[in-house]
């Protein structure tokens, strides 16, 4: 699954959204052409631009002045008039209603009588358009985003003098992870606020990924550092996620092989994750084995206790770990012989697939086949199912 991670050290705004986007390798071509579906007297111009010695990419849009002070209704009309893809014009009203409503609720008025200033004149509808478009056409599915640096100071605007962040913006970053900034000047603006955080599924670190292709989008303004927004594209690491176990341990050696059996049928039924045995060598150069029960830390004490009751140990240890999961799901294939069951793991292409031991093993004694022929068909069922030619 392809993703975007915007790294907004330096804050984050519509144009440097674009222009961080166009120099990740979108066409320019064909950025063009979808922005004239808006029928807007607008037009975009790339530069080059160095930041502390760093190329950046800025794209300025060019139009003819105008006074308009649009409402949302009259920007949401512009945007489902254009013959722009569906995901573009759906997330474009939605990045549009969410600075709305943010206004309306620091302006005290209904959300239908906002007049948009800066957000509503040609170049912002071009910069949130346009990074919608730019998203579409490198193909992205999934967008993260660092937590958004919040500086102070006084920024010059349609309403006058406002405090750092302003208040729009204020609003639009609830429940953000955020990190301050020691800078008097605007890093955070209404669109770029807008857009990260109407489009972004969460604000933290890069999510692991195989980063494909990078780009940097230039500030306009200069602090003293290097004002650019960067984003890695790439493709998304099979997703994990984390829990947390208790790993219950003990050395055994005297017991016998029954015994151990035994315990294994029982920590099972009783809710454990998994346990082996490895063989070891204890004083007196002894062979004997090292348990290892995973289990759920609500269930440890109990699966503690079993341990004690149904072997020779006299004492069990513990240590907690973090346990990184794959998404799991099972599907149900037809093979020449029956239904199997296989689970499937992780999300995107090239999910791992393993049919169920006791599902084949049963289609296999009851057709007098090979267990390994009826495994090798639940695979290519699998895959055929899934769209996928090889795992």
């Amino acid at each position: 699954m392809k993703a975007v991670y915007f790294q907004c050290a330096a804050g984050i705004s519509g144009d440097m959204t674009l222009g961080a986007l166009v120099d990740a390798g979108v066409d320019w071509a064909k950025l063009n052409r979808l922005l004239a579906m808006l029928n807007l007297p607008a037009y975009l111009e790339k530069q080059i631009v160095l930041k502390q010695g760093i190329r950046t990419t800025f794209v300025k849009v060019l139009y003819e002045n105008e006074n308009k002070h649009r409402k949302l209704a009259d920007i949401t009309e512009i945007i489902n008039a254009a013959e722009l893809p569906l995901w573009v014009k759906e997330n474009a009203v939605r990045v549009f209603t969410n600075l709305a409503r943010a206004e309306a609720k620091v302006h005290c008025v209904d959300i239908s009588e906002i007049h948009f200033h800066e957000v509503g004149a040609v170049d912002a509808i071009f910069d949130i358009v346009g990074s919608l478009c730019c998203l579409h056409l490198l193909g992205v599915e999934k967008i993260y985003s660092s937590p958004l640096p919040i500086s102070h100071g006084w920024v010059d605007c349609a309403h006058g003098c406002l405090p750092v962040p302003v208040p729009a913006v204020m609003e639009l970053i609830h429940g953000i992870a955020t990190v301050p900034l020691d800078l008097a000047g605007e890093t955070v603006t209404p669109t770029g606020a807008a857009l990260i955080t109407t489009l972004a599924t969460s604000f933290g670190e890069c999510p692991p990924m195989m980063v494909t292709t990078t780009g940097n989008g230039s500030g306009t303004k200069d602090y003293g550092y290097a004002n650019m927004l960067r984003v890695m594209v790439g493709e998304l690491a099979p997703a994990a996620t984390a829990d947390e176990v208790l790993v219950l341990t003990a050395s055994l050696d005297d017991c016998t092989g029954e015994i151990l059996g035994n315990l294994v049928e029982k920590a099972l039924q009783k809710g454990a994750l998994d346990i082996y045995y490895t063989p070891i060598y204890m004083k007196k150069n002894r062979p004997a084995f090292e348990l290892t029960l995973i289990c759920p830390p609500a269930l440890a004490d109990g699966l503690a206790a079993l341990v004690l009751a149904e072997t020779t140990s006299l004492g069990v240890r513990s240590r907690r770990e973090k346990r990184y999961t794959l998404a799991r799901e099972t599907m149900f294939c037809q093979t020449p012989w029956g239904e199997v069951e296989v689970k499937i793991g992780g999300e995107g292409i090239n999910k791992n697939i393993a049919p169920e031991y006791e599902s084949i093993k049963k289609l296999a004694e009851k057709n007098g086949v090979a267990l390994k022929t009826v495994y090798n068909a639940a695979i290519a069922a699998a895959l055929q199912k899934l769209g996928q030619t090889d795992i």
